[in-house]
């Protein structure tokens, strides 16, 4: 699991120039703000050792804000488990593959607006992100798990949504509810169990699969 440490917003937003110059068509979901305005909002901001994966948080609302990675495939989910186990709860996303991603740590929808022009990045790739609704996000049992459980439950919740979406779009936080419905709807039956043993040995199995 990626460790994440604290940094100065200068160091954030130094790193988040970097992502948009590597990633140009992905600028467009950043959210821009000046190191004193970062300041002026109490964010706090973390990156990982290399600087490639971060995210920012705003501790009194626990908004998450500006979560990027350019570094090693499936970093951008060990951000927002470190989010999640720090306090973060809240935040908005483009409803594209991005609201999957969101959807399967366990995070509900609380709000819906139409994609805006006049509010989006001047990079913003329409010939490749289209024009996605905007969705309010909150996650339940933000703050109550380790960064590694709450990783353990988005791999298995994205397993079971590219199996065939058995449970739809809806995630389901508890992994041992996770496990049973993947029990019973998998084909491939590789445990015999519906307990905690199980959910776990799914969850090992699982975690051979590419990442976001």
């Amino acid at each position: 699991l990626t460790k994440f440490r604290e940094v100065k917003p200068e160091v954030f937003v130094d790193a988040l120039t970097n992502f948009a110059e590597a990633r140009p068509s992905e600028a467009g979901y950043v959210t821009w703000r000046t190191p004193e305005e970062m300041r002026q909002e109490g964010m706090q901001t973390f990156l990982s050792a290399d600087g490639k994966t971060g995210y920012a948080i705003e501790p009194k609302t626990g908004d998450i804000r500006n979560a990027f990675n350019y570094g090693k495939q499936g970093r951008g989910a060990h951000a927002i488990a470190d989010a999640l186990a720090k306090g973060g709860k809240i935040g908005d996303a483009y409803d594209s593959a991005l609201g999957d991603f969101y959807r399967d740590f366990g995070f509900l929808e609380t709000g819906r607006q139409k994609f805006n022009p006049e509010f989006a990045h001047p990079k913003w790739d329409y010939a490749k992100y289209g024009t996605p609704d905007v969705i309010g996000i909150e996650h339940p049992e933000a703050g109550a798990k380790s960064a590694e459980e709450y990783l353990s439950t988005y791999k298995l919740n994205r397993a079971v949504r590219k199996s065939g979406g058995l449970i739809g779009r809806k995630a389901v936080p508890d992994a041992a509810e996770l496990a049973q419905s993947l029990i019973v709807n998998n084909p491939l039956k590789r445990v015999n169990a519906v307990d905690k043993q199980a959910a776990q040995e799914m969850a090992r199995f699982y975690d051979t699969l590419p990442e976001k």
